[in-house]
């Protein structure tokens, strides 16, 4: 319980917020649907900078470090979102793909 709160307060809201923000932006002037993909990309790149400055403050607290890992790992999956997979580590393609 302890942790969902840290997480809410440091990252989750404010990066729950961005995400949400940059998809209403990308869809609000029909022609640019098109485009969708390289717009998510380029929102992409602020979301992971978000991920990995929230990911430095869940580092300062003790507590948080597993949510900064796992920040850390989102930050790549922000930047290059198609083709990506979120799997378990006990999952074998989890280790088939060198994932730390």
């Amino acid at each position: 319980m302890l942790l969902n709160v840290v997480w809410l307060v440091l990252s989750g809201f404010w990066l729950a917020v961005g995400y949400a923000l940059a998809g209403v932006l990308m869809v609000i002037p029909i022609v640019t649907i098109p485009f969708a993909i390289a717009s998510f990309r380029l929102a992409g790149l602020w979301i992971a900078i978000g991920h990995v400055v929230t990911a430095v403050a869940l580092f300062l607290t003790i507590i948080g470090i597993p949510l900064a890992i796992a920040n850390v790992k989102l930050a790549a999956v922000a930047i290059a979102p198609l083709g990506k997979e979120i799997v378990d580590v006990d999952d074998p393609r989890a280790a088939a793909a060198g994932i730390w």
